[in-house]
């Protein structure tokens, strides 16, 4: 290593050590060598001139040994008799010496350059390792999309009809009955609706129990079994069991269903479709359904008529509640309240309908009139009429029968029948 010096310390420096050596002087920079060598030799600081001649003299390959050398046989040496004495070895001999420290050198150097080295080839491993490590998760990446891509086409390969045929068990419960994340989320607001806008269940119930009744006429056909389609919270379900009688239900929505398995009721998690067409014909005294067929589809509220026709004993009933659009308020405003409605259904094309595909005995039952605090005085004609589109009931009920001879109307019968409703309705 080299000794970097200020001229102050020099003198000081020379006093420390009683003896020195030539070979001391080999690890000093330049400056310093020709300021020690001055005042070891020649027992004075370099002067301008003693510089500029070493500082040449060494840059041009002049070994320090041979500096030193002439300084000692320079007149001004020889009479100084410095505390310097450097042998007088052969020429080569000096520059050897020279070498060897100039190696040393090289070989702590070469240290150096071999651990940089190595630490370069350390980092271009980490390198390597990160670019391998974004290669990898890359093909990761693609790889996730793919198996997405396949996950999306099995999933629409589930929903198509094909499942029937390939897994004929799974028939009557298809992919799309299994509700996923959102669906459930969905059910949990549904049920959260229905507290909060359709009633308390007490309510519910007291405004059913008109249908008892009707329900217990059926009793003449032997052990009533009711199918409730859209079951909901189970009010009605719980109404028919006090009763004794049997009853089950079907509903779409998996918290409601889990709801009313939790009563200890026989519910089914299906499509309502789905389930009729998987029970067999003349085999349920009554279906009942409230305030569902405005949920859905005129396509398939007419495949569900049907297939309730086919699965009722003869003589045996159908219940449909929904609201009803000849109240003004219930038409315009209140039926768009739930977002899941589809269309309101008029009474007269509901009963028409039922008519078309057969059943007998339709009825029309207006219910739910508002209290008669919010009628007009009936003192004159429009207020007669503004009773009857305001105030009229905000829902009604078809109910009809299978007919012992089942057979669909005619159309001359059936307009027949219709213009006698319509009638008999206003």
């Amino acid at each position: 290593m080299t000794i970097a010096l200020t001229t102050e310390h020099y003198q000081s420096l020379i006093k420390q050590r009683e003896h020195w050596q030539a070979v001391d002087l080999l690890r000093c920079d330049m400056d310093s060598f020709l300021s020690l060598a001055y005042l070891l030799m020649l027992g004075r600081p370099v002067d301008g001139p003693g510089y500029s001649r070493g500082t040449e003299f060494l840059l041009s390959g002049g070994g320090r040994f041979c500096f030193l050398q002439e300084l000692q046989n320079s007149p001004e040496g020889g009479a100084r008799q410095g505390r310097l004495k450097v042998t007088k070895h052969p020429g080569i001999i000096c520059r050897l010496l020279e070498k060897v420290q100039l190696l040393r050198g090289y070989s702590i150097g070469q240290r150096w350059l071999d651990e940089a080295l190595g630490q370069l080839r350390l980092q271009a491993a980490v390198s390597d390792a990160r670019l391998q490590s974004q290669r990898v998760e890359q093909e990761l990446l693609c790889q996730l999309a793919q198996v997405r891509q396949q996950y999306r086409v099995l999933y629409q390969m589930l929903q198509q009809s094909e499942v029937d045929e390939l897994y004929p068990a799974l028939a009557a419960v298809k992919s799309d009955a299994i509700p996923s994340y959102e669906q459930s989320r969905f059910d949990a607001f549904y049920m959260a609706f229905e507290d909060r806008f359709r009633g308390a269940r007490q309510q519910i119930e007291a405004s059913q129990r008109i249908y008892i009744d009707y329900i217990s006429r059926l009793t003449e056909l032997g052990p009533v079994s009711v199918l409730d389609i859209g079951c909901g919270r189970g009010e009605w379900l719980t109404l028919l069991a006090a009763q004794g009688w049997q009853a089950c239900g079907v509903d779409m929505n998996r918290v409601m269903v889990e709801s009313c398995q939790a009563q200890g009721l026989d519910v089914t998690e299906a499509d309502v479709i789905h389930y009729l067409q998987t029970q067999p014909d003349n085999s349920l005294s009554a279906v009942t359904g409230f305030h569902i067929i405005e949920h859905l589809p005129f396509e398939v509220l007419f495949t569900l008529c049907e297939e309730v026709l086919r699965v009722l004993k003869p003589g045996g009933m159908v219940v449909f509640e929904t609201p009803n659009p000849e109240n003004i308020l219930v038409g315009s405003h209140y039926f768009y309240q739930d977002v899941t409605h589809q269309n309101p259904l008029p009474p007269l094309m509901i009963e028409f309908l039922a008519q078309y595909i057969g059943y007998s005995d339709t009825e029309l039952l207006r219910l739910h009139e508002p209290d008669e605090s919010h009628h007009f005085a009936p003192d004159n004609d429009m207020a007669v009429a503004l009773n009857h589109h305001f105030n009229c009931g905000q829902d009604y009920a078809l109910i009809a029968r299978k007919a012992f001879n089942t057979q669909a109307f005619n159309a001359e019968e059936l307009n027949a029948e219709a213009s006698s409703s319509e009638v008999h309705n206003r």
